[in-house]
């Protein structure tokens, strides 16, 4: 059964102002990258976007906003890409916690047959790939795992610039702890205006946040940088 989403008003004036090679392209590309179909139905003529998956066709409306400037591509998680692919593109906390917390979690999608998963460690960035045709089985796993990322236990522990050296020997020991997770956060740097208007930099404090599944872990990560921290500053 074919899905459809209306175009919003908003997003069908911008179309309208696309000369219209570039917005044959635009179909086209919608077309026999992301399988899905823009068009008019009905008397009205309203146009649609449409396509054999909901969610899908829901995605590829957002993927429109952005194609006319009303939102940024690059954002949106999940996207779509060519061949009928759709990309979750983590990056930051998320990219650095779900390799780290939810291995398990994402073993369970490793033998869909259009599964890639990549990692990007220095720049925190975890990528989760198929087709759309496993999307149904891809994605529920997703949404559990982003779920129980909002509701991770936590603790914050205040930190400064003197603890950098050993923060960088923890980071690399315990990054891939199969229990807790730990980042710095908060600013480390702020300006600071002198005389004649000349700028500085200030170092400021910041927190180290401990994350885990369950609130023992979380204290089992707070012991282990504290029992880190004792060795390094000694």
């Amino acid at each position: 059964m074919p899905y459809r989403e209306f175009v919003p008003d908003t997003v069908f004036r911008k179309l309208n102002q696309l000369p219209k090679n570039k917005y044959a392209n635009l179909v086209r590309t919608f077309k026999t990258e992301y399988l899905l179909d823009i068009k008019y139905v009905g008397k009205n003529q309203n146009l649609v976007v449409s396509g054999t998956n909901k969610t899908i066709v829901a995605i590829g409306l957002d993927e429109l906003k952005a194609s006319v400037g009303l939102s940024c591509r690059l954002q949106l998680c999940p996207r779509l890409e060519a061949s009928g692919r759709v990309l979750w593109h983590f990056r930051g906390l998320h990219g650095s916690i779900i390799p780290n917390l939810f291995k398990g979690d994402v073993n369970r999608i490793l033998n869909v047959p259009s599964i890639r998963v990549g990692e990007f460690y220095e720049r925190e960035i975890y990528e989760i790939e198929c087709h759309q045709r496993d999307f149904d089985k891809v994605n529920p796993v997703i949404q559990d795992i982003e779920a129980k990322i909002q509701n991770l236990n936590s603790a914050e522990i205040p930190f400064d610039e003197n603890q950098g050296p050993p923060w960088q020997r923890f980071k690399r020991k315990f990054r891939r702890h199969p229990l807790f997770h730990a980042s710095l956060e908060g600013p480390m740097t702020a300006k600071k205006y002198g005389e004649r208007d000349q700028s500085t930099i200030q170092k400021t404090s910041g927190q180290l946040v401990i994350r885990a599944l369950e609130s023992r872990h979380v204290e089992l990560g707070t012991r282990r940088w504290e029992e880190f921290l004792a060795k390094g500053m000694r």
